[in-house]
């Protein structure tokens, strides 16, 4: 082998640049044996930055060449700064609001130019997520580009087959995780050799839902074998086959068995590449890469060191190993503009240079604090300076920006993960690279005819304005129609949701906690009452009396133990709880019960889940108005006095008085509908909540008859306000407490960042 004679180094050390040498590793090359030149390749600016001095106490004497004296006479060419018109006058940096813009806005400018993309440079500080960026705007706009840089092999789409496998044996097979596994494209799912279809999946994931499965294979074969509907059988059924084969990785065995167990099952069951699919010859280099790399781990543990692992053990390295890898993802084009970072763009000689993402703890890096040391210590010891990094920081970034030949551009963004942040401090050292600055118009005022042939850019060039209604959920005028009571409180409650829910008929996530979801909670209650209510009055009870009470309490436990029958044994022990109360509180039902006994008049009549639909008039600041309506009310009591007693049960908090809408128009409709009912007429005397939670189990509506007058006359103006502002159609998502935006079953297709719009 031949000595090492000639050397060529083109980092300076640790302290001047984050990928430079340590001084150890300088002393190296100078006692390297048969080494006959070693050859520094500095800047000047990097070298002032306190690199030449250290360099000058390491090798006193170092021969010094100025690289401008052996060059040809004909001077280096330097780059004008592009500066955009703004409001603040000197500011040389365009501002975009997020990466993505950075680059469409680079896309538009570059579309018409195709010779000038092989002298063109993107250049970044962190690869990630300009690289997945890319083909969304260049790729998209036609615009040919190459990359320098590898990415991570977590992140390809075929390798999250690892951990959908993983995660379906961690949860002991759970809907999610279940339907995750046998909903990946990349897999081949089969029931008796066919593919399971999209809509059999769907099927069982409702089947699923329904009987509150939350994982368990034994259960999972159970209600595979009960199912009658055949879509969701054959769903279930290659699911189950899947599951067993995969259970075996549950349990500790060597570590080579395991990862081959693993490996066995990708193998046979990764999906071949779709006809004409543009990805398949990457996600097959992946496919190769990543079995190779489980057969390596299964080799080397058996030839070396092979312990028992258990399902955590082989989770936590597989994942670790895979962390750990890159791939090239194969993008080169010799014409195409260059995306490179900015260590890569010093070897490099480009005409355009847009750096993009200047913003804080990018440029510069953060530096990594010492934990171990104070500051005194290190400096003693000889560890740099803040100032020291600073400089040679400041002094790259010069050298970057003036190493283009023609033109520079410096890209900001304000909006990262919906988080903002700042611009660099660098920005303010720019001056000091003495560049000339022109202007140029914004990139967002380019009209579509620059790229005719591009249908993205044609698009964005004609949206309307942010300003636009049609951005803030204005969608136009509406034909009327009759709406439920509850789904008018839902729009109080937030415009979007209504909209979302009641217009486009989206369907709400599944709950999968453990307890029913307070949908179904709210249902199984009031079938419980009105059982009970249902049972009391046909064994010719009336009214619920001091003297009946025990009898309605031993009632109300047979029905309540009934209906707990049906419920798997932590949801019973659950309910049973909220219905019957346990020593620390009394329970729903004890409530319903004492409110009534301690009441003066007589009940002569229950109205259970009592309908009100049809027109109703009521009175607004304009004039009466009638309106198309629907309704339930939990229950009606008739008094002997000719009165009502309105019921609403919550399983939660009472809602606000002054945003409700539910009992106080169910007040005003039942008033009409029940006219003439036994010969005569009713008004509405009492309308309560009754809440399971909150200081108080029943809450009253008004106490008086003033304030029985005042919530009615307010409830129905609140009631046209909103059928009026359905009717001209505004959904804006502005909900009346943010909070509800977190348990929101519409997250995915609601603007947040328009929440609190004026």
């Amino acid at each position: 082998m031949q000595p090492l004679r000639h050397a060529i180094v083109a980092v300076s050390d640790w302290i001047a640049d984050p990928a430079g040498l340590f001084v150890a590793d300088f002393e190296l090359l100078a006692t390297l044996p048969g080494l006959q030149t070693l050859d520094l390749v500095c800047t000047a600016s990097v070298l002032a930055s306190g690199f030449h001095q250290r360099l000058d106490g390491w090798w006193p004497g170092l021969e010094e060449i100025d690289g401008t004296a052996v060059t040809p006479a004909v001077p280096p060419r330097r780059p004008y700064l592009v500066s955009r018109q703004h409001d603040e006058g000197d500011r040389v940096w365009t501002v975009h609001r997020d990466r993505e813009e950075e680059l469409h806005a680079i896309a538009t400018r570059v579309a018409g130019t195709p010779d000038e993309w092989a002298r063109t440079a993107v250049v970044f500080k962190r690869p990630l997520p300009y690289l997945y960026l890319a083909p969304e705007t260049f790729g998209a706009a036609g615009i040919t580009y190459r990359v320098f840089d590898t990415l991570p092999m977590a992140a390809e789409p075929l390798v999250a087959v690892v951990d959908l496998v993983l995660e379906a044996v961690e949860t002991s097979f759970a809907r999610d995780a279940l339907l995750a596994l046998v909903s990946s494209p990349h897999l081949r799912v089969l029931d008796q050799e066919q593919p399971v279809s999209r809509a059999a999946i769907a099927s069982m994931n409702r089947t699923l839902s329904g009987e509150r499965y939350l994982g368990g294979l034994d259960r999972l074969d159970a209600m595979t074998v009960a199912t009658g509907d055949a879509a969701a059988g054959s769903a279930m059924r290659a699911a189950a086959a899947l599951a067993h084969e995969l259970s075996p990785l549950a349990e500790p065995e060597p570590a080579s068995a395991k990862v081959a167990r693993l490996t066995a099952f990708l193998r046979a069951h990764f999906a071949p590449p779709a006809d004409n699919d543009p990805q398949a010859d990457r996600d097959e280099g992946v496919r190769r890469r990543l079995l190779r790399l489980l057969d390596d781990i299964a080799t080397a543990h058996q030839r070396h060191h092979d312990p028992t692992w258990t399902l955590d053990d082989l989770a936590t390295t597989i994942r670790r190993w895979i962390g750990d890898q890159t791939i090239d993802p194969g993008i080169g084009d010799a014409d195409g503009v260059a995306l490179l970072d900015d260590q890569a763009a010093r070897f490099a000689e480009f005409d355009d240079i847009t750096v993009v993402g200047v913003i804080e703890h990018e440029w510069p890096e953060r530096p990594r604090r010492n934990i171990f040391y104070p500051p005194g210590v290190l400096k003693a010891l000889g560890w740099p300076s803040e100032r020291d990094r600073r400089g040679a920081d400041d002094a790259r970034f010069l050298d970057l920006i003036a190493s283009a030949t023609r033109r520079v551009e410096l890209s900001v963004f304000t909006l990262d993960d919906e988080a903002l942040v700042s611009r660099s401090v660098q920005l303010d050292e720019v001056p000091a690279a003495r560049l000339s600055a022109i202007v140029e118009p914004d990139a967002s005022t380019v009209t579509a005819t620059t790229l005719p042939h591009h249908t993205w850019s044609r698009l964005r060039d004609q949206r309307p304005p942010a300003a636009d209604p049609a951005y803030h959920g204005f969608i136009g005028p509406r034909v009327s129609q009759p709406w439920s009571v509850s789904a008018l409180e839902t729009y109080i409650g937030c415009p979007f949701k209504f909209y979302a829910q009641h217009v486009l008929k989206l369907e709400e996530e599944p709950d999968d906690e453990e307890v029913m979801d307070p949908r179904r909670q709210g249902q199984f209650v009031h079938q419980v009452f009105e059982d009970f209510f249902r049972e009391w009055q046909r064994d010719g009870h009336s009214a619920i009396s001091p003297a009946t009470l025990p009898l309605a309490r031993e009632r109300f436990v047979a029905v309540v133990d009934r209906a707990l029958a049906l419920l798997p044994e932590g949801e019973a022990a659950l309910e049973r709880t909220r219905l019957l109360g346990s020593s620390a509180a009394s329970g729903l039902g004890e409530a319903v019960f004492r409110m009534e006994a301690e009441r003066p008049v007589a009940v002569v009549e229950r109205l259970l889940e009592h309908a009100l639909k049809g027109t109703f008039r009521i009175q607004t600041a304009d004039g009466p108005l009638d309106v198309e309506l629907r309704g339930k009310a939990d229950r009606v009591d008739l008094l002997e006095d000719g009165t009502f007693r309105l019921i609403d049960y919550k399983l939660g908090w009472p809602p606000d008085k002054g945003r409700a809408l539910q009992l106080p128009i169910y007040s005003v409709c039942a008033e009409q509908r029940l006219s003439g009912h036994r010969g005569r007429q009713w008004t509405a005397g009492e309308a309560v909540y009754l809440a399971f939670k909150g200081p108080k189990r029943v809450v009253p509506l008004f106490t008086s008859s003033e304030a029985r007058t005042e919530v009615l006359a307010a409830a129905q103006q609140r009631l046209a306000d909103t059928l009026a502002a359905i009717g001209r159609g505004e959904f804006p998502p502005t909900p009346d407490d943010v909070f509800r935006c977190e348990t929101c079953s519409f997250q995915a297709v609601c603007r947040k960042d328009y929440v609190g719009d004026v």
